[in-house]
């Protein structure tokens, strides 16, 4: 009984229980790496976006921005100073681009307007590139002002024979005899402003006078006022032109490179032909501006003063040198250039302007190649080789042309780099070029009777002047093998033309041109 109880017991019991499974698992490590994951993929988007963003951005720069801002800088640059160069590198631009042919463009532009305006029309330039507003019209026309400069007048003797014997390529031989003056006068801290065809006009733009000075006498001999870097403008001025007329000779192989034909032409009218010069120095106030219209416009200096430096150039036809100086001019010299230079006349202009005549003796004749060889010296090598087709008969000019063009061809010679010694004050006396320029009156006995005779001149003793002009005409042939002195004869037969060798009545030193 008791068993069977126990077991209706336990079946009731177990009717009445409910079970449940509970499984308890541990993913604590799953959800760390999950985790993981997650930050890993938020970096990577975030040094993703970073890195796209910069890839883009150097792209933008280097593409538009840097190009943009490099435009901007050289505007800047010209309007502040027209005439500097660029000192951007054009690097790292894309070729291809149009921000960088812009760039280009700009930077072509400024030197195109360097080269074209000249020192004149940089003021010019970058005062109308500073004040023109956004969307205006660029006024160049408008304005002018008051200088003082220094004006050398350059001119190429026998230029019209030249041009008809060179024909087409007249433009070569005056590009190269350009390439050497420029060259120099930049050196010696000028400017070219103006080429005339077969002329030059150069200019050394000087400190405005103080006061509103306008005597040029007083100008000049006031000089030592000057800031540093203009001090020796007036000798820079005349040292340029000495050493433009020695390195004129010293490069006369490569200016007087011709074809065969022209070559022929050139030597069988001119024998021995070599390009010389006539050169004038003046000083004087000016007006810079710029002249023309707005379809053709000229940056120049209006002045009687550049009328005067071109009057100089043109008299050393009558005296017979290369090179004239105004005593105003002359003022300006320091006292080591004023020594070796000689005082020859004194004139006054249809203006009233009465200034004194001097020059810088230069030899023609001597050889400037000592120190480089120039096969152009010997008549038997180099392009000189060529002034022998003048001696050969008519009618054998185009047989000569044949035989002689494929020499001249292999006849080349590079383009000089004309590069000038730094000014200093002692080059009057220790620079080789100076001291050949003058060896033909580098005496000191000689100059003491020119000295004498040109006092007795512009006194009126014209007998006592007469008598020195001689005695220092026959001491110049001595020293110099025959040859006579250009400003004695001028002088002689300008004193002569008056009755009894007298100065006239009234005489004050000083006659009319």
């Amino acid at each position: 009984v008791f068993s069977a109880e126990l077991e209706q017991t336990s079946a009731s019991c177990t009717e009445n229980i409910v079970l449940h499974t509970v499984a308890i698992v541990d993913n604590s490590a799953y959800t760390q790496l999950e985790a993981q994951y997650g930050f890993f993929m938020t970096w990577f988007v975030i040094v993703l976006l970073v890195t796209g963003t910069m890839v883009f951005s150097a792209d933008t720069n280097r593409l538009v921005i840097e190009p943009i801002e490099k435009m901007i800088k050289r505007v800047q640059e010209i309007s502040q100073d027209p005439m500097a160069p660029s000192t951007q590198e054009l690097t790292g631009l894309q070729e291809g681009m149009e921000t960088t042919f812009l760039v280009k463009t700009i930077d072509k532009i400024g030197n195109l307007m360097r080269i074209g305006f000249g020192e004149a029309g940089a003021e010019i330039i970058g005062k109308n590139l500073g004040d023109t507003k956004p969307g205006q019209k660029l006024n160049l026309l408008g304005g002018a002002e008051e200088i003082w400069s220094i004006f050398g007048f350059c001119d190429i003797r026998n230029f019209t024979d030249t041009t008809e014997c060179l024909q087409t390529e007249v433009m070569t031989f005056v590009n190269k005899v350009a390439h050497v003056l420029h060259g120099i006068i930049e050196d010696c801290n000028g400017a070219a402003n103006k080429n005339i065809g077969d002329a030059f006009l150069l200019s050394w733009k000087l400190p405005a006078a103080p006061n509103g000075e306008s005597d040029p006498n007083t100008y000049a001999s006031n000089h030592k006022g000057f800031p540093k870097k203009k001090q020796y403008l007036f000798d820079k001025a005349l040292y340029a032109f000495l050493k433009f007329v020695a390195e004129l000779y010293r490069n006369d192989a490569f200016i007087c490179q011709f074809s065969a034909a022209s070559a022929q032409r050139l030597y069988a009218r001119m024998p021995g032909y070599t390009p010389r010069m006539g050169m004038g120095l003046h000083v004087g106030n000016a007006v810079e501006g710029a002249i023309g219209s707005d379809r053709k416009i000229d940056a120049t200096y209006i002045s009687r003063a550049v009328n005067y430096s071109e009057f100089l150039e043109s008299s050393t036809k009558a005296y017979k040198v290369p090179l004239l100086m105004s005593g105003h001019f002359w003022e300006g010299l320091t006292p080591g250039a004023k020594d070796k230079t000689r005082k020859l006349d004194c004139v006054r202009q249809a203006s009233g302007v009465i200034f004194a005549l001097h020059t810088y003796d230069i030899d023609l004749d001597a050889n400037y190649a000592e120190m480089i060889p120039v096969d152009r010296i010997s008549q038997q090598t180099g392009g000189r080789r060529s002034s022998l087709l003048s001696s050969l008969p008519p009618g054998m000019e185009a047989v000569a042309e044949e035989l002689t063009a494929p020499r001249l061809a292999e006849e080349r010679y590079a383009t000089p780099k004309v590069e000038t010694n730094p000014y200093t004050t002692e080059v009057w006396n220790t620079d080789k070029d100076m001291l050949l320029l003058r060896n033909r009156v580098n005496h000191q006995d000689l100059m003491q009777v020119w000295e004498k005779g040109i006092t007795a001149y512009i006194n009126g003793d014209w007998p006592q002047a007469i008598d020195c002009m001689n005695s220092h005409q026959e001491k110049y042939g001595n020293y110099n093998k025959g040859l006579r002195d250009g400003p004695s004869d001028f002088l002689l037969d300008f004193m002569k033309s008056f009755p009894d060798n007298t100065a006239p009545t009234g005489w004050k030193g000083y006659h009319d041109v």
